[in-house]
């Protein structure tokens, strides 16, 4: 929805016009719409709430905000916004989903409101609640909550990381911001390398968990976590606590049927949150469950809905047909985007300074590109299925976690059927030793070596491998492997890059699945419900929605996502990745073996064609290469 930036310094630092100016302009495609500065100074007490900085001089406390109107559009709705009195302020990136509820609670207490949007209610809940009762807020989110009586901030994020929130910390500075850009403006703040999460980026696509970023002096609030900052003595107190708790439940989780007909009610209850808007709405197709469902609820309520889907140009990998059933049967717009392999040279230094670190695969662009698409419609926010998968088990590799679960509980019957409806009975079989072997360490540990997985990237080395990889918490049950995926590995990440990529064009991007309630409840259902014993993933979803959207959607076994030509696409622009490979920027990455990512890359194009495993290696070199040069990272 919006931008927020700010610093706390212990000792006040002069804010001048241009530099305010200067984040405001780096900040200004999250909120076009309005802009708003706060500055305090302790000391004197003196403070400026204005659409500009007034005059270059010493703050404490220095806010920027920027808006993207989406409810209540009037200039009422802007922030920073102030209490009457003038005490706390507050600058908030996002929805509260849940912000009438909480106003008519308030209401009851006296409470008077001025406008009608949920900036002001968050406001009157944190001042009359507190800060300790975060998780009563169902929505996406990043705030920051100044008290200047107390002279203490509390920084908060939404339970998922769906709306982002990066900070920097140095003795008596603590800034924090939506973007990474504003925060490298900072004079304190070096452009150095994480090495070890850059070459782990390499390694398995990834771009850091809980707090690390690819940056040494930067890190995020991670999903579901509070910050509160006090300045005092000369310095900034600095605690953190993990607000998220996933709470009981009494529903009949033991009941199917019930639960299947709760799962459609909160789904639909949810979306219809997610469409309350001010701006025109529309959806992300790929042809797959989750957008499908979103998108047959929705169309039974509403008319005239539009929803975009990406058209690959290989018939093998392009899913626009599904989606084109999908919408086709909901009788709804479609919008195919075709990406011509040409975009992808003209696009990529915008890209990437807009992701403002390296992507995981050219799947990131596709959505760059689509978001881009319904901008030009004259769409601002944007529906989408991210967190179906993670809630209910729809990748293959969950299908393991389950047979492991089932032995691990001695349900022989169903880790039998999954093993024998399995098509990969090897992964499962050696899960199953794995599990006998649990009674003797020694014989496990050997077994585990054997049968572990050699990494063949080009460029590295075991040695290298070993001294970088930075794998999360080994799991074994399925509600465990769903769990992380959803609050660590696989969702926030996902959640990052989009949220820039939608910002990029001024867009909201929203992701009903990860509605608190919805969430919750799919976390207290039977693993049975999630995986069925004939071998179905997100089963109890797919009976959920099955008599709303196509029998052939509800019930495909396969699944895409949005995959590119990635191998395409880097033969077709092979002139302009041949100049990055062969610069001196790659050569400064330590413990990369330049020379043999080079070779590998001339064959590639001599050939004139790419392996599908080693395509997207040469993407993620040729993302950080460039990566360091436009951003003037060191190591």
């Amino acid at each position: 929805m919006c931008g927020i930036f700010g610093i706390l310094r212990a000792k006040p630092t002069n804010i001048s016009i241009s530099f305010a100016e200067k984040l405001s302009s780096q900040m200004h495609h999250r909120g076009p719409n309005a802009t708003g500065f706060y500055g305090y100074h302790i000391e004197s007490q003196k403070s400026f709430l204005q659409p500009s900085v007034p005059y270059d001089a010493e703050w404490n406390v220095f806010f920027l905000f920027k808006r993207l109107s989406i409810q209540d559009l009037n200039p009422r709705g802007n922030q920073p916004m102030q209490s009457s009195d003038g005490r706390y302020t507050l600058i908030f990136n996002g929805e509260i989903y849940n912000f009438r509820t909480i106003r008519k609670q308030l209401e009851q207490k006296g409470i008077v409101f001025h406008t009608n949007c949920d900036t002001e209610v968050l406001l009157q809940y944190l001042i009359h609640v507190g800060t300790d009762h975060l998780q009563e807020l169902e929505g996406m989110f990043a705030f920051a909550f100044w008290d200047r009586e107390k002279n203490t901030c509390v920084l908060a994020r939404d339970p998922f990381g769906i709306k982002p929130l990066y900070f920097f910390h140095h003795q008596g500075v603590f800034a924090f911001s939506s973007i990474i850009s504003c925060l490298l403006e900072l004079p304190e703040c070096r452009r150095k390398i994480d090495l070890q999460q850059s070459i782990n980026y390499i390694l398995r696509f990834d771009r850091g968990y809980g707090s690390r970023t690819m940056l040494q002096d930067i890190h995020r609030v991670p999903p579901g976590h509070q910050v509160t900052l006090q300045i005092k003595d000369h310095s900034i107190d600095f605690q953190d606590r993990y607000y998220f708790k996933w709470k009981p439940t009494d529903e009949k989780v033991d009941d199917f049927d019930f639960c299947v007909k709760k799962t459609r009610q909160l789904l639909e209850e949810s979306i219809e949150k997610h469409l309350i808007s001010d701006v025109p709405v529309c959806f992300n197709c790929s042809g797959g469950v989750d957008s499908s469902a979103l998108i047959g609820i929705a169309s039974r309520s509403h008319s005239n809905l539009t929803a975009f889907c990406y058209q690959a140009d290989d018939p093998r990998i392009d899913e626009s047909g599904y989606a084109e059933c999908v919408t086709r049967h909901c009788k709804i717009q479609l919008v195919k985007v075709l990406i011509p392999p040409t975009d992808v040279e003209k696009d990529f230094d915008t890209y990437l300074t807009k992701q403002e670190e390296p992507f995981g695969s050219a799947s990131n662009y596709v959505d760059y590109k689509v978001f881009e698409a319904q901008r030009k419609a004259g769409f601002t926010v944007s529906l989408n299925g991210q967190g179906g998968d993670e809630m209910f088990a729809g990748y293959l590799e969950f299908a393991g976690n389950a047979f492991k679960s089932a032995l691990s509980d001695g349900q022989w019957k169903r880790a039998f059927s999954l093993f024998v409806k399995s098509s990969e009975k090897k992964r499962l079989g050696a899960l199953a030793i794995d599990e006998f072997l649990k009674k003797f360490p020694t014989l496990r540990l050997g077994f585990r070596k054997a049968v572990r997985t050699k990494y063949s990237l080009v460029g590295f080395n075991h040695k290298a491998i070993a001294k970088y990889l930075l794998l999360p918490p080994m799991v074994n049950t399925l509600r465990a492997a769903l769990t992380q995926a959803l609050l660590m590995t696989s969702i926030p990440p996902i959640l990052s890059s989009n949220d820039k990529n939608a910002m990029a064009f001024s867009m909201e991007n929203r992701v009903p699945f990860l509605w608190d309630p919805l969430v919750q409840f799919s976390h207290m259902l039977p693993e049975s419900y999630l995986i069925s014993n004939d071998g179905w993933m997100k089963f109890i979803l797919r009976k959920a929605i099955e008599d709303i959207i196509p029998k052939e959607i509800a019930w495909r076994k396969d699944k895409i996502g949005y995959a590119p030509t990635e191998a395409l696409w880097l033969l077709k622009n092979k002139k302009f990745f041949t100049h990055l490979l062969e610069s001196k920027t790659f050569e400064q990455i330590p413990d990369i073996q330049v020379e043999e990512v080079r070779c590998a890359w001339k064959t590639i194009c001599n050939r004139n064609e790419v392996d599908g495993w080693k395509s997207d290696i040469f993407w993620r070199y040729l993302c950080l290469i460039r990566w360091i040069e436009l951003f003037r990272m060191e190591f």
